[in-house]
């Protein structure tokens, strides 16, 4: 792994969502406005609007959209470590670690930090991976 790489999970502390999140589907660019405070994500794409929401949130919305795709539940993961543009293989060196454990993630940049979506039955497996990769790259014992 490269020096940087390294560097930059030794300093990283994983953080998680307590709270389960849905990965939602509309037809069409929808004007959504989730609100609130916390983790959410409106992507409006052409034919589609994709909103990553608290499960409690989704339920106050749900009645007022149509035709959703509802795929979760999902657990949130963030590096509170600022990533930024020039580390690459960040995400490439997580993928591969989930992979290699057999967890499927989605990767979400943020301005600041990196965030990972999980199966909220996976959680553990990802927390135990990552977590052990930062200890290595402390040059703890794991």
């Amino acid at each position: 792994m490269d020096e940087k790489l390294r560097e930059l999970f030794a300093k990283s502390r994983l953080i998680y969502s307590k709270e389960d999140f849905l990965v939602v589907g509309l037809p069409g660019v929808a004007n959504v406005a989730i609100g609130g405070e916390g983790f959410s994500v409106v992507i409006k794409e052409r034919g589609e609007t994709t909103l990553i929401l608290p499960v409690e949130k989704w339920l106050e919305l749900e009645p007022t959209l149509k035709n959703a795709k509802v795929e979760g539940p999902f657990r949130v993961l963030m590096f509170d470590a600022p990533v930024d543009w020039s580390a690459v293989g960040f995400m490439a060196e997580i993928s591969r670690l989930l992979a290699d454990e057999g967890v499927n993630a989605g990767a979400i940049s943020a301005h600041t930090h990196s965030h990972l979506l999980v199966r909220s039955s996976d959680l553990e497996k990802a927390v135990k991976a990552i977590e052990r990769l930062i200890l290595e790259c402390k040059g703890e014992k794991v």
